[in-house]
């Protein structure tokens, strides 16, 4: 039975069973608001998967409630019999502009306001991956502090992505107007598809001195660092040598997306120092050195692993980072170009679009989906992430430029010199 609490003009005043705003119309089989039918349309076509905001699963999600938590709002459609089936279900007049425009005067709400709506069609689900070519078996072997390994076929795969089209997760780039945020997240979710949905019973921990590095294989990180960065149409249109540059850079940024979101979502506690390090392996880094724990060269890697704790994880465990923001803290790390004396102006001119297409979404997700009307300190949170990781990254190579310069640690994938052999731009 339809709730009807309230009288109006002689007619019944209707709520939305989700939210308890104004109710628009039956959508999805229920009586819910325009905003509340757009929200479960956007969750079910691209099949988005959210995490409770406390990890209790009863958030207050009523339209006055501070912080709309997405995981309750959608187990709260659910609950109360929202449906979704085919295309044909879909309500004609539920659109992306059924969302409460932004109450504000700043120049950025006005210019997101201004901005005609965005349409999402219905997304199959074989669109969302996007076939690669296999990466061939190449051996990798731990020897004397050396990560031995043949680069070359991993380079000229690499060549190969960098030379290609835009990768499209999703529509094609003519379907609709996707804004880069949008096609991100898709790259992300398909990309790191593995690190999402990894569960802790299926992780296995381990004590740092059991720790082989062979276990890791850096193949796949650079692999995933090229693909991402292909997945924005504007640095698939750059120059070769400048998307070489960004992407050599780009390489040692990926820690939050690789190894500290993963850890932040599968061990929540801030005392935990076990750390997620891929293929379903956690090492727990509190007392000793990677690998080798009696080396005292091996401790710059106790060093680096709880820095990476307490500086990034722990900060991400705190605001219980979302992915949408991960994502947003990931392009501005790739696209920190500025002082690189490596790339064209032009280059940096596309790097400044990017940040500030970015910077505006994140704004329009904070005051619309997360209906957030003072995010300041959550935005100054999340950019101190950034810089932590950006500060992590310099760490790390600064230790590997010491163990190389002293035969402790030597990887051809590391340093200014990464492929500098094998990847060359044919004229």
């Amino acid at each position: 039975m339809e709730d009807m609490s309230e009288m109006e003009g002689g007619s019944p005043k209707r709520f939305c069973r989700v939210c308890g705003d104004n109710a628009h119309g039956s959508h999805f089989q229920v009586l819910t608001c325009r905003a509340c039918a757009a929200f479960f349309r956007r969750t079910c076509q691209q099949c988005r998967k959210y995490t409770c905001r406390k990890g209790s699963g009863g958030c207050d999600v009523s339209k006055n409630a501070p912080y709309n938590c997405r995981y309750c709002r959608y187990e709260k459609c659910k609950n109360v019999g929202m449906k979704y089936h085919t295309q044909t279900d879909l309500p004609s007049d539920v659109t992306m502009s059924s969302i409460s425009p932004i109450a504000s005067t700043s120049p950025i709400a006005t210019r997101i306001q201004e901005e005609p709506p965005l349409q999402i069609p219905i997304v199959p689900p074989i669109l969302l991956s996007v076939p690669m070519p296999v990466m061939p078996t190449v051996p990798v072997n731990f020897s004397e502090h050396q990560i031995l390994l043949e680069t070359h076929s991993l380079m000229t795969q690499i060549k190969a992505i960098l030379d290609a089209d835009v990768i499209n997760y999703g529509p094609s780039l003519g379907a609709f107007r996707m804004t880069t945020m949008q096609r991100m997240l898709l790259a992300y979710e398909d990309i790191f598809a593995e690190l999402r949905h990894v569960q802790l019973p299926d992780v296995t921990v381990i004590s740092s001195k059991d720790f082989n590095p062979v276990a890791l294989d850096p193949k796949i990180t650079y692999i995933q660092a090229a693909k991402f960065l292909m997945s924005f149409p504007q640095f698939a249109n750059l120059d070769f040598r400048d998307k070489w540059q960004i992407f050599k850079r780009s390489t040692q940024l990926f820690g939050g997306v690789l190894h500290a979101y993963p850890t932040m979502r599968l061990f929540r506690d801030k005392s935990d120092f076990r750390m997620y390090f891929g293929n379903r392996l956690a090492v727990n880094v509190e007392h000793s050195g990677l690998g080798l724990a009696n080396d005292p060269q091996d401790k710059s890697f106790s060093t680096i692993s709880r820095t990476a704790i307490e500086k990034i994880v722990n900060p991400m465990r705190e605001i219980l980072i979302h992915e949408y923001e991960l994502v947003f803290i990931q392009i501005l790390l790739c696209w920190n170009v500025q002082g690189m004396k490596t790339i064209s102006e032009n280059a940096k001119e596309v790097a400044n679009q990017v940040v500030e297409e970015v910077s505006n979404e994140i704004h329009n997700f904070y005051m619309v989906d997360l209906r957030m009307t003072n995010y300041a300190a959550r935005l100054v949170k999340l950019l101190n992430l950034q810089i932590n990781l950006d500060d992590f990254a310099n760490q790390k190579k600064r230790q590997f430029e010491i163990g190389n310069l002293f035969n402790l640690f030597e990887n051809e994938l590391l340093g200014d010199k990464l492929g500098e052999r094998t990847v060359t731009r044919q004229a």
